[in-house]
């Protein structure tokens, strides 16, 4: 049985994201950095897995992988949107503030989401 490249690939970059995974959560100091990245990281390799899954499957859909993308975005913006906040005083409430960066994300997600379908 031959593995295609697209199995093999997506199956390497699971076992590093939650090998990475595992380092972070061993080394975490209760920082919200920390966490941040370790749960996007968690889901960057749960997605890749479901995409390796697929691949070996040859499975063309799978409404498991496209949610799995859609959580892995919002890890990723989560944790970016983290970092780029000035301080930790002005982050929630700046946030919040601007209800507009909290709203079009997820409505350009979902709208992709579903124009996937």
């Amino acid at each position: 049985m031959t593995a295609s490249i697209a199995t093999l690939s997506y199956a390497i970059a699971a076992l590093g994201f939650l090998f990475l995974t595992v380092l972070l959560l061993t080394s975490w100091r209760g920082r919200l950095h920390g966490m941040t990245v370790a749960v996007a990281s968690l889901l960057t390799g749960l997605w890749a897995g479901a995409l390796a899954y697929q691949a070996a499957s040859e499975n063309p859909f799978s409404m498991l992988s496209h949610t799995l993308e859609f959580l892995r975005n919002i890890g990723w913006c989560a944790f970016l949107l983290l970092l780029i906040e000035p301080s930790r005083t002005t982050r929630v409430t700046a946030i919040f503030k601007q209800r507009w960066l909290i709203i079009m994300p997820i409505l350009v997600l979902t709208i992709l989401l579903f124009a996937a379908l």
